[in-house]
C-alpha cells in the first residue's frame, strides 16, 4: 500500500500493516499540521466544511519534505496543483507564505 493511505489509515485510526519499519509515526503528525496549514490558506475556501479538500496537495507538500526539499519546491508544486488541477490561481505572496510555513516542518527528521 501506498503511503498515502497509509497515513489517511492511521490517521482514522484503521492501521493496514503491522510492518513497523514501514510507517514513521512523524508522517503522520506532520500530514496533520500540514493539512492544517493548507486549510488555513484554502484556496477554494471549503476547509470549514471539508477538511480532507486539499490532502492531494498535502501528500505532495509532505513527500518533498520527507526527500528533503525545500521552500521554493514545496511553493512549485502548491503553485502548479492550484493551476492545473484546480484551475485557480492564488496570488505568489500567499503560496509563498504557505510554503515557508510547510517548509519549517522540516526541522525533524522525517525518514
Amino acid at each position: 500500500m501506498k503511503i498515502a493511505g497509509l497515513i489517511i489509515d492511521k490517521i482514522k485510526n484503521k492501521i493496514v500493516t503491522d510492518d513497523k519499519n514501514f510507517f514513521k509515526p512523524e508522517w503522520d503528525t506532520t500530514f496533520l499540521k500540514i493539512r492544517e496549514i493548507l486549510n488555513d490558506r484554502g484556496p477554494l475556501g471549503v476547509a470549514d466544511s471539508v477538511d480532507d479538500e486539499y490532502d492531494t496537495m498535502n501528500f505532495r507538500a509532505l513527500s518533498i519534505l520527507m526527500n528533503k526539499g525545500d521552500r521554493e519546491q514545496i511553493k512549485t508544486i502548491l503553485e502548479d496543483y492550484t493551476r492545473n488541477a484546480m484551475q485557480t490561481t492564488v496570488d505568489n505572496d500567499t503560496l509563498a507564505g504557505v510554503a515557508d510555513r510547510i517548509s519549517k516542518l522540516a526541522s525533524k527528521p522525517l525518514t
